[in-house]
């Protein structure tokens, strides 16, 4: 199953509140097994708990206004064979492959209130497909979601605060520093781990006689731990094979300057935070 789903990249051109969207977020986000993936089967109950929401009469009213604004198609209930009402099932309207949409990992669901929510949608939408990041300002952000800029500025800090996006400091042509580039955090995490995968296997190759089995470490069972975790794991069976691999050489161990690589020193919060945590053994 794939661990993200597609938004229309108009969504916020329908004049939807916060609930609204995140509502629309969550059923978007559940798996489906029709043919066009659009017929999803949830309770009204389980919306409420994943938005955050304290009543279904709430999300009863958002799902109204999601079909009177054209997102919902249809929405049916039925009987079943002891009389009971049964789960309603609903039909969204979800961006076609020939329609420009953007993507959002299924991890977030049930972890931010509706107005963080809002505020992550709009940042996932400007990520550039390169880079993977975006530099909206605050005034362009207000602007998009019309919301005030102090509100803007909070929400991002509180997105930043609970490790969901990333401020990036980018250097410009007169020598300052611009602080409104964003990512998704698990990006960063995502790209580090990468880094420390590429490591191990080259140092393997280097040291035959005391080998580190790369498909032992990939074998961690993923959903037992998070992202962070795994990525603490990488990082201190990556200066272990480094250690041995000094070893074997007859070089002298240099801890201090083993985990930091050059092309990621400007995240210096999240590599000081892995260098304090890994263990050298």
């Amino acid at each position: 199953m794939c661990n993200r789903f597609r938004i229309s990249n108009n969504i916020f051109d329908y004049g939807l509140t916060a609930n609204e969207l995140h509502i629309y977020t969550v059923m978007c986000s559940v798996y489906s097994n029709s043919y066009y993936h659009d017929i999803i089967t949830i309770k009204q109950s389980t919306i409420a708990e994943k938005c955050g929401i304290k009543t279904t009469e709430t999300v009863s009213r958002g799902i109204l206004s999601l079909c009177k604004k054209g997102l919902i198609r249809r929405v049916q209930r039925f009987v079943k064979r002891n009389g009971d009402m049964g789960t309603y099932h609903y039909t969204l309207v979800l961006p076609r492959s020939n329609e420009k949409y953007f993507f959002v990992p299924r991890s977030i669901i049930g972890k931010l209130n509706s107005v963080q929510m809002r505020m992550y949608l709009f940042v996932c939408k400007c990520l550039d497909s390169k880079t993977g990041e975006c530099w909206n300002s605050y005034t362009d952000i207000s602007n998009a979601l019309k919301v005030k800029r102090s509100a803007v500025i909070e929400t991002i800090k509180e997105l930043i605060s609970l490790q969901v996006i990333e401020k990036i400091k980018v250097l410009k042509k007169d020598g300052s520093y611009s602080d409104n580039h964003y990512r998704l955090f698990e990006k960063a995490i995502t790209t580090v781990v990468a880094f420390f995968k590429k490591s191990i296997k080259r140092k393997e190759s280097r040291c035959s006689q005391h080998r580190l089995s790369l498909s032992n470490i990939l074998n961690v069972q993923k959903s037992s731990i998070g992202m962070t975790t795994l990525l603490f794991y990488y990082a201190s069976r990556y200066c272990k094979c480094q250690e041995l691999f000094l070893l074997i050489r007859g070089s002298p161990l240099k801890k201090g300057s083993l985990i930091v690589p050059t092309h990621y020193i400007q995240r210096e919060k999240l590599l000081r935070y892995i260098y304090q945590h890994t263990k050298f053994s």
